[in-house]
């Protein structure tokens, strides 16, 4: 996203705010979704950076929550 916009990638200029959001489709099959996988942010002045850390936050809530329920996972 980041190398896209930094292209040129978004038309919409003039606009004070923008979104942004990744979705991610999988082929194989699993246990459980990461919560990274379907992330957005809506109506900020820095939508990629905002995502950015949102998916970093997810990917580390995600981690923790199965370190917390290790035993109910395996």
């Amino acid at each position: 996203m980041a190398a896209g916009h930094a292209e040129g990638g978004d038309k919409r200029e003039g606009l004070p705010v923008h979104s942004a959001a990744v979705l991610v489709a999988r082929t194989e099959d699993r246990e459980l979704e990461s919560f990274t996988d379907d992330l957005r942010v809506d109506a900020t002045e820095t939508p990629i950076e905002d995502l950015r850390e949102t998916h970093e936050l997810a990917k580390q809530s995600f981690e923790d929550a199965m370190e917390l329920y290790e035993d109910t996972y395996e």
